[in-house]
């Protein structure tokens, strides 16, 4: 692949200037346009694309969602293959946190990507959930399933759930007390976590009343897959 050897393939030298709109072509004439053919991805896995371009040059404030799904793409082709998924990751972890909440922001945008792109994001919170053993990783998945999660509920709902356990509504009452006294800006993530997982399902519905309203007539391939993803990787 010439492209890698001229930019960042580990067996040349004298590579040219890192160039963010390179990603973007990338991801759009060889990816994107191809849905994402094994073979092309394959190509650029060997090449050694994540390690040598991706993630060192990675930097959430300017990455655009291009970027943000090329490392998606790649990183789902590595657990694909069982080869070591993190340890370019672990090397250099300062991006991770913020990287990931692009990728739970990129979830919720549904008009933003297709339908195939959202199954591959999908299957990526999937991969991460499944690899909470990497400390770097359950600190980030932690924060959408915590107990935060309680304030998508009716009032009622919760008091049945304290009464249920008492021990719950102690630290429901911690969690309160400390969101309190965060700024604004750290309430609002705090809050866009809570609500996330919430959010996710809401989409997945609206994505289900879609198929089966007859009335909006043809509805793409690539969306009863995601459907079908979403919910056997829910199963799982």
């Amino acid at each position: 692949m010439r492209t890698a050897e001229q930019y960042w393939s580990p067996h040349t030298s004298d590579h040219l200037p890192f160039d963010a709109n390179l990603i973007s072509i990338i991801y759009e004439n060889e990816l994107l346009e191809n849905l994402f053919m094994q073979k092309k991805v394959i190509l650029l896995e060997f090449s050694q694309y994540f390690e040598h371009y991706l993630w060192p040059n990675f930097c959430a404030e300017q990455a655009n969602n291009h970027y943000i799904m090329s490392i998606v793409i790649m990183l789902n082709e590595k657990f694909r293959e069982r080869i070591p998924v993190w340890r370019s990751i672990i090397e250099r972890p300062t991006q991770f946190p913020a990287f990931f909440n692009k990728v739970l922001h990129l979830a919720l945008e549904i008009k933003e990507i297709t339908f195939l792109e959202r199954s591959a994001v999908i299957a990526f919170l999937v991969n991460c959930f499944n690899s909470v053993e990497i400390d770097i990783v359950r600190s980030e998945v932690v924060k959408i399933v915590s107990l935060s999660m309680w304030s998508n509920l009716l009032p009622t709902q919760r008091e049945d759930l304290f009464q249920a356990n008492p021990k719950l509504r102690k630290i429901w009452n911690k969690l309160e007390a400390k969101q309190a006294l965060q700024s604004a800006e750290e309430q609002k993530s705090l809050t866009f976590q809570q609500t996330f997982m919430w959010n996710l399902l809401q989409n997945f519905r609206n994505t289900l009343a879609d198929v089966d309203n007859e009335s909006e007539g043809y509805f793409s391939v690539l969306s009863i897959k995601f459907i079908c993803l979403f919910r056997l990787e829910s199963l799982t």
